[in-house]
Parts: C-alpha cells; sequence; structure tokens
C-alpha cells in the first residue's frame, strides 16, 4: 500500500513577503541576544561552537512544541517516532537506538536541568513551563554525559523568581481537545523562591477501531512541576520534583501490506481505511513518573565555582499494543473472525511493564586561571536498575465475554547498570580572535542481566516454577523458541576526546572546526529467543565526527544566518529488527546485532529574518546523506546483503518555514498577529530486509492567529495544524513478511487562552 502526500507549500508566505517594506531597515528591530550555559559558562549562543537548535521558551509556546514529536517538525537533522508512550525513538543526524530492552540505552538523551534522561520508555515527556531547549547535534560526551553519541537535547525549566505571578492557561479543540494549566510564583522569604506548575492535556482520539467501536490514539496526560530556590552570598541551590501521569488507548496499527497472516485482506473486509483500525482486542498505555533533583551552585572565589547535581528517578510503565490491526485470518490454529456468531477473531497483544530506578550524582569545579584560559573538571556517577516483562499473548475476542487468552510467551529480564566517568574541557583563547577548545571523557559502563524465557507451550520445569503462565495458555508463534533462566555480566570502558577551533574576527560573525569521538555502552539484547542471545553482549558503538560551522548575526543583527557541514564515521552500529529468521520463518524473532559501519554527511542551515518591525521571518534545511557497509542479515531466505542501504530515520530532507507578521498593535486594542510554519520530511526507512516498512513523507502547514492584550495580562491564540489534513505512516515493522504502521493525526484546530495575574 502506497500513501502519497500533497507537496504544496505555505501559499500564504510569499504573499507576507509581497506587503509594503518602506524604509525597512529603518524600522525593524535586532534579533535578541539568547545566552546558554551548554559548556557550563553563559555565554551568547552565537559564540557556542556547536550545531545547535536553540529555542526560547516564547518560541515554544508559540509552536505549540509540547512533545519531542512536535520538536522534531522544527529541527534540522532530528527524527522521532513511537509506537507507544513506552516506546520512543529519537535519532540525530541517523543515530539511533530502538532496541527497548533493559539491557539497551539511547544514542540520543535527554537533560532536564542537568539530569540525565536516557531510558527510551522515558524520553519522551510533557514540554511544559520551558525556559530553553537546546538541542545539540553530534557527539557530546565530553560535557553530556553517557551514550550522547547522536546528540543531546537539553531542557531548562523556567525558575523560580523573586516576582509574584499566577498565570492560568486553557485550550478546547476538536477531538474533545482540553488542556489547562496552572503556574504559581513568587517568595517564600528573602533568600527562598517557589514556582509551581501544573499541565493537563487530553483529547478523544485521532483514530478509531470500527470493529470494537472504540477510539485510540487518545491522549490523558497530566504533568506537575514545584521548584524551591534558595539564594544566599555565594550559595545557589534548586530543588525540584516532578510528577507525571500518561495514560493512552491502544495506538490504532493496521495492516499495510498484506503478510501470512491474512490481516490486510480482513482489514479491508471489515472496511478499513484512513485513521481506521480493525483489532478484535484493545490495547492501553500507561505511564506514571517522579523525580527529584538538587542542583547547587557554590562560587568558592571569583575563579572558581562548584557546581553539585543530585538526582533520583522512577518510573513505571505498562503497554499492551494490538500487533496486526485486524484478525488474523489463518483457522486453526488462531481462532477465527464470525461477526455472525459474535466472534470478533483474534490478534497478537504485546504486553511490556517496566519499572525503572535511576540514581546518579555529578560534581563539577569550573576553574578561571586567567582571562584566556578557562578549565572545567567533572565526575559522574549513575546506578540504574530496569525490571521489564514482555508478553506475547493470542487472545481472541467475543460479544459477552472477555477478551481469552489462547497463547502466552514471556520475555522477563532484571538488569543493572553502573557507570563512572571523569571528564575535563579546557577553553583557551590564545589570540584576540581565535579559541582552542579540548576535552575528554574517560567512562566505564558495567551491566548485570538476568534474562528468563518462558514458552508457555512447552513441558519444562521452569514453566511451572515461574508461576508467569496462566491455566491452559499454550505456545503459537515461538519468538520465546525456548525455555531458560540465565544471567551474563559485562564492562566497557572508553575515552572520548574532542577538540574545536573557533575563530571570531568581529561581534557580526564566528567560525569553528570540531573533531569529536562519540561513545555508546554496549549491553545485552532485549527479549532474547535463545539462551546464546541472551548471553551474548552487544558490543559499544563509537562515531568519529567532523564538523565545520558558521554562526552570524548580519544587517545590524536583523538576518541571522548559521549553518554547518558534518561528517560521521559511524562504527559497530547496534540495530534490532524483528523479522522471519532461521529459528522462527513462520511469524518471527527479534534479532540485536552490531553492524559494520556507516558514512553520514550532510549540512544543515537555519535562517531569521525581522523584515521589520511587523514580519519576522526564519527558515531551517537539513540533508542527511547515509550509506551502511558491511550490512549483512541472517534471514530464513538466507543472508541478506543490505549494504549501501541508507540509516533508519534517517531523511535526506528536512525543512521548516515560518513567518509572523503583526496585524495591529494598537494602545487599547492590544496586538493582533498571523503566525504560520511549514515543515516537511522526506521517507524515512524502517527495517533494512523489508524496505516497503517506512515512515511516510511528512508535508504539512499550520496557522494561528493570537492576541495579547495591551496590558500583556490575557492572550489569546485561534489555532489550525494540519491545515492539509495530510495523513499516512507514522511508523511501521514488520511481522511475518508484511508491514503494520501507525496513522499519522489528522487536522486539528482550536482556541487557547491564558491569564496572568
Amino acid at each position: 500500500m502506497k500513501i502519497t502526500h500533497s507537496k504544496r507549500a505555505l501559499h500564504s508566505l510569499p504573499l507576507l513577503l509581497m506587503l509594503p517594506m518602506t524604509n525597512t531597515w529603518a524600522q525593524a528591530p535586532t534579533i535578541e541576544e539568547v545566552l546558554v550555559t551548554t559548556q557550563f559558562r553563559e555565554e551568547s549562543s552565537q559564540r557556542l561552537a556547536i550545531s545547535s537548535r536553540i529555542l526560547s521558551g516564547e518560541t515554544i509556546e508559540r509552536l505549540d512544541i509540547n512533545s519531542n514529536a512536535t520538536l522534531a517538525h522544527t529541527t534540522p537533522g532530528l527524527s522521532y517516532a513511537e509506537f507507544a508512550a513506552g516506546q520512543s525513538y529519537l535519532a540525530l543526524r541517523g543515530i539511533l537506538s530502538v532496541d527497548d530492552g533493559p539491557g539497551m540505552d539511547s544514542s540520543v538523551v535527554a537533560f532536564v536541568d542537568g539530569v540525565y534522561i536516557g531510558r527510551i520508555s522515558n524520553i519522551d515527556f510533557d514540554l511544559m513551563d520551558i525556559e530553553r531547549i537546546e538541542v545539540l547535534r553530534g557527539p557530546q560526551g565530553t560535557l553530556f554525559g553517557r551514550n550522547a553519541i547522536g546528540g543531546a537535547i537539553n531542557i531548562l525549566t523556567r525558575p523560580a523568581t523573586a516576582d509574584t505571578a499566577l498565570t492560568l492557561r486553557a485550550t478546547a479543540g476538536n477531538y474533545d481537545t482540553l488542556r489547562y494549566g496552572a503556574t504559581i510564583n513568587g517568595a517564600l522569604s528573602p533568600t527562598v523562591n517557589a514556582r509551581l506548575s501544573l499541565n493537563h492535556r487530553e483529547h478523544s482520539g485521532f483514530t478509531r477501531n470500527i470493529l470494537l467501536n472504540e477510539d485510540n490514539q487518545t491522549e490523558d496526560k497530566t504533568s506537575m512541576r514545584g521548584l524551591l530556590n534558595y539564594q544566599s552570598g555565594k550559595q545557589d541551590w534548586q530543588l525540584s520534583l516532578d510528577h507525571a501521569n500518561d495514560d493512552r488507548a491502544d495506538m490504532g496499527r493496521f495492516p499495510v501490506e498484506e503478510s501470512g497472516l491474512g490481516s490486510r485482506a480482513q482489514w479491508l473486509l471489515l472496511g478499513g481505511e484512513e485513521g481506521k483500525s480493525t483489532a478484535p482486542i484493545s490495547g492501553f498505555s500507561k505511564r506514571s513518573a517522579y523525580g527529584i533533583s538538587l542542583n547547587g551552585k557554590t562560587d568558592i572565589n571569583s575563579d572558581n565555582q562548584l557546581n553539585t547535581i543530585v538526582a533520583w528517578r522512577q518510573s513505571d510503565s505498562d503497554w499492551a499494543m494490538a500487533s496486526t490491526g485486524a484478525p488474523i485470518a489463518i483457522n486453526p490454529p488462531f481462532p477465527a473472525m464470525d461477526l455472525a456468531a459474535g466472534e470478533f477473531g483474534s490478534d497478537i497483544l504485546d504486553l511490556i511493564h517496566e519499572q525503572v530506578e535511576q540514581s546518579s550524582i555529578e560534581l563539577r569545579w569550573l576553574h578561571t586561571l586567567n582571562e584566556q584560559l578557562h578549565v572545567t573538571f567533572g565526575a559522574f556517577a549513575l546506578n540504574e536498575k530496569t525490571a521489564r516483562r514482555e508478553n506475547f499473548q493470542l487472545l481472541r475476542n467475543s460479544v459477552g465475554s472477555p477478551q481469552t487468552l489462547v497463547g502466552d510467551e514471556i520475555s522477563q529480564q532484571h538488569n543493572t547498570t553502573k557507570s563512572i566517568a571523569f571528564y575535563s574541557q579546557a577553553q583557551w583563547s590564545f589570540s584576540e580572535y581565535w579559541k582552542l577548545i579540548a576535552g575528554a571523557r574517560w567512562t566505564r559502563d558495567s551491566k548485570t542481566t538476568q534474562s528468563t524465557s518462558i514458552n508457555c507451550g512447552h513441558d519444562h520445569p521452569l514453566v511451572e516454577a515461574s508461576g508467569l503462565c496462566a491455566v491452559n495458555s499454550g505456545a503459537f508463534l515461538n519468538i520465546m523458541s525456548s525455555v531458560f533462566q540465565t544471567q551474563a555480566q559485562k564492562s566497557w570502558t572508553d575515552t572520548s576526546p574532542k577538540f574545536t577551533l573557533q575563530y571570531s574576527p568581529n561581534a557580526k560573525w564566528m567560525t569553528y572546526a570540531s573533531a569529536a569521538k562519540g561513545f555508546k555502552s554496549g549491553g545485552f539484547p532485549g527479549s532474547p529467543g535463545s539462551q546464546q542471545i541472551a548471553t551474548t553482549p552487544v558490543a559499544p558503538e563509537e562515531a568519529w565526527s567532523y564538523e565545520l560551522g558558521l554562526k552570524s548575526d548580519l544587517f545590524e543583527r536583523r538576518v541571522r544566518l548559521n549553518g554547518s557541514v558534518f561528517y560521521t564515521d559511524y562504527r559497530d552500529l547496534q540495530i534490532v529488527r524483528f523479522g522471519p529468521s532461521p529459528d522462527n520463518p513462520g511469524f518471527g524473532s527479534f534479532t540485536t546485532t552490531n553492524i559494520g559501519e556507516a558514512k553520514i554527511s550532510g549540512a544543515e542551515i537555519e535562517i531569521q529574518w525581522l523584515v521589520n518591525k511587523s514580519l519576522d521571518l526564519s527558515a531551517s534545511y537539513g540533508y542527511l546523506d547515509s550509506e551502511i557497509d558491511d550490512l549483512l542479515i541472517e534471514t530464513i531466505a538466507g543472508i541478506v546483503d543490505a549494504s549501501g542501504s541508507q540509516l533508519r530515520q534517517a531523511p535526506r530532507n528536512k525543512y521548516h518555514l515560518s513567518a509572523e507578521y503583526t496585524l495591529l498593535n494598537h494602545q487599547q486594542w492590544g496586538e493582533y498577529t498571523l503566525s504560520l510554519n511549514h515543515h516537511h520530511s522526506d521517507t524515512q526507512l524502517n527495517d533494512y530486509v523489508n524496505t516497503d516498512t517506512r515512515i511516510d513523507a511528512l508535508t504539512q502547514s499550520n496557522g494561528a492567529i493570537n492576541w495579547t492584550s495591551s496590558n500583556q495580562q490575557w492572550t489569546a491564540s485561534l489555532w489550525l495544524k494540519n491545515i492539509e489534513n495530510e495523513r499516512g505512516i507514522a511508523h511501521s515493522y514488520t511481522i511475518a513478511g508484511g508491514v503494520y504502521g501507525v496513522w499519522s493525526p489528522p487536522r486539528t484546530v482550536g482556541l487557547s487562552m491564558s491569564r496572568e495575574l
């Protein structure tokens, strides 16, 4: 099945460019300077020698960036896809990890106020009350910690201040969209400030299960964050507590291409079409997360500062997704559909429960030798415990009775990760215009994984002893091809250096050249089907990235032009795929392994133009060329040579256009603005053997009319997203030789308002 998309451009943008611009430069304001602390010292973002996308809190609110999915739309090089709240896949410049087993890690990591978040199940969360987001492209291991081989997303929340304020927010829209929240901020004493933010988001669902008459792809998410800030003399400490609940229905998967299960024919027979699922069983996704952190700065003297970050996090995730999105048309062994008799048929439920507990501590010493030389020393330690159980269940459903378990296979794993690291980086301004930045990080990761594989249809002492199998549940898929319990342990060490040469001849522009090594820890595969797979470690990944960059503010700071070109030598890629294999030719198995290497090259450019006081234009573009060498994959048909393939979730072309025009700015009536943005991402590969497993090209436009009262206390926005109502495959995978996917969101419209007291 091929789904096509409209390639319509943002038609209104050329019209805005034709608006009268008399005495343009005399009227135009200047682009504001953004200060960042990416390298732990305050500096202008235009002097940051890293390819980065910096988003202020105002931009985040204007573009309604509330998750990694919406963040990816505006960011060159960043790609995002998900099957459920606990299966979130971030890729930066083609570097991606998709094995969500407890002994594996993500290649793109997030930091919230300096706290590391690396588990795939936790990396997507509500972006609420944010001061700034910094998307750092390329290896960031020297300062930003473990596994940042593809890059890092550095999230800074809005701090607690002494200003007394209460902000109320509410949104209503189609699909029963409802959002509301509040933020209160103020001083508790001369040295203590507090901030509390609450946010709730819900809608009734973007897809529909027409067989069971249920909404899919719903949202029900509540988030809370509380901050206490203590400042006195040389001390500055922030205590942060956060909690989130995320509750969704099934993602509404559907058969894109026919498999040996006959699901696509059943889907079409039952009326399957865009936005429709016909799964005979129901799924869900539930997740809760808690966190507490203490972030402190102590100014020992004018030349020395000590930073401390101590954090603890815990999350509980449960998700269950109908795999094929339609009744399986093989009988026997699968119970058949017979709607006249009240039998909906059978499907495979992928049921996962995961608990993660993480504690970490980081110490940094910032030392200034003189005005020309600054040095950072740091130490980091992490202890992460993950317990994960994945059930592959055959369920049948019928009118008037609960879903009945027919077969069950179980993978239960416990992993403990202990990581320590020491790092240092120096910045040396050895002349008026030149700066050398050099650093390195030493890391030691140790992982211990216990794996239990249960096939409830096998006659084995461990089946009964485990207590995991329900009565009369048998085998049906053989994803767990054997029954075993085993333990494995492995440690890895690495030293990753970084070198940057920076040239800044004046305040208008800066250029840099950098070379950096990235490292991602090894691990043990998730849901292993045999003891050999469970005990065979996956080797670490390594990447050397070379980059040339330019950052400039031109025409009296009315035009900002930033760009970079890069080349990455990426070795020992960790890949996971699910598909027919020699061990399981009928349905499929999970296989996680290392492949040889990949070459990645590309370019990114971002431009902003303040045309005049009324019109602000911006655009970004990313080009990505990736090719894998020595990619040999064992399948039931034999060895498949997929060498020459592009990387997964690595769109060749991606761009974003944005325009904001002030329609009216009146002393009494307030300010009225029109916002338009348009983004495109090319088709993305999602499986190296079945190359029809893809994420569709995405081309969408969004618009909003915004109002701010003259006293700045009221705001309102009438918004429209996905104006063209373009829909396609937002994620896909293969089962039994077929392709199954998830629909992207439809057109949405709503009204948002806020009141500041």
